[in-house]
């Protein structure tokens, strides 16, 4: 059974969507929902690495510099220092940016493929996690 998005409707996720999505997504399935899945997989994939490399360099800009200027690492963390609390508040920023799938005649059959997924899905969920998934859901269209 197909579940369309509503009309010319893009898909916005959150960047701290993109995990559970992921996860929700990670079942046996075979023939075009397989590849409709794994091919929104390798977007969320895209999105989740770019996502984490920004991380990245917010901590290396934010760490405390050795006398070379390169950040300090203590067991096995950057030294933030006195910018614990501003790596908090980009870190944030950076997980609340949209992440964008437009729904066009490429990407139809892909979404709905998730829509129907994400829908049907069986995985269990924390509260915190539930809240995640309702967000999800309201941004497939199901309010």
């Amino acid at each position: 059974m197909k579940i369309p998005l509503r009309e010319n409707k893009s898909l916005k996720l959150k960047n701290y969507q993109l995990n559970l999505l992921m996860r929700i997504l990670d079942v046996f399935l075979h023939g075009a929902e397989c590849r409709n899945r794994n091919k929104f997989v390798k977007r969320l994939l895209a999105q989740a690495q770019t996502a984490d490399q920004e991380r990245i360099n917010i901590l290396k800009g934010l760490a405390v510099k050795d006398e070379k200027g390169e950040p300090i690492i203590k067991d096995g963390n950057f030294d933030l220092g006195e910018n614990r609390a501003e790596f908090e508040k980009q870190y944030r920023e950076l997980m609340n940016e949209e992440f964008i799938v437009d729904n066009l005649e490429s990407t139809k059959e892909e979404l709905a493929t998730i829509k129907k997924l994400v829908l049907e899905s069986k995985i269990d969920l924390n509260y915190a996690d539930g809240e995640i998934y309702g967000q999800i859901c309201e941004g497939l269209g199901e309010d």
